[in-house]
């Protein structure tokens, strides 16, 4: 592929390698953020729950014991989701950073696929807000997946100018 075949530029203004690490940065962050933030929220109603139940400020049962391990199980459940978001975030900034094309390549057509089901799931719920935002993500998969074959033609051309 010749270098006037592969997209060099990430949002149409910044350098595809700077614009692919910072959205790496960002989808890194937040899912981090938000399984930090769902942990201490499990830690919460754990530290909340009297008797295995949660009460309010005038001691009335809002949740049981039942209720409250329910809650918890699905809040650390999430916490773990994120978690892996973060880490398979983690792997493709990794592969970006240390230029791994195939495991770049990995990273990008994995995502594609997780960000079709986004818009399916996004569709099927009617929101305009998920899928805005699912399509946003289909648009940073086809920018990863751009990198991948930017990635190869740079290490292509240093090798060629290193042997020269």
């Amino acid at each position: 592929m010749s270098k006037s075949e592969v997209k060099r530029t990430c949002c149409g203004c910044i350098d595809i390698r700077k614009g692919v690490i910072g959205l790496l940065v960002i989808e890194f962050i937040f899912p981090l953020a938000a399984a930090a933030l769902l942990f201490v929220g499990g830690k919460v109603v754990s530290a909340a729950a009297k008797d295995g139940g949660l009460v309010d400020e005038k001691g009335n049962v809002i949740a049981n014991k039942d209720e409250t391990n329910d809650v918890k199980l699905v809040v650390y459940i999430a916490a773990a989701v994120f978690g892996l978001q973060a880490l398979w975030t983690l792997f493709g900034l990794f592969a970006a950073i240390k230029r791994k094309v195939g495991a770049f390549k990995v990273f990008s057509y994995i995502t594609a696929v997780f960000a079709i089901l986004n818009i399916v799931n996004a569709v099927m719920n009617l929101s305009a807000s998920n899928i805005a935002g699912a399509l946003l993500t289909l648009y940073f998969t086809y920018v990863f997946i751009q990198y991948s074959k930017t990635m190869r033609e740079e290490l292509e051309e240093k090798a060629g100018h290193g042997s020269a």
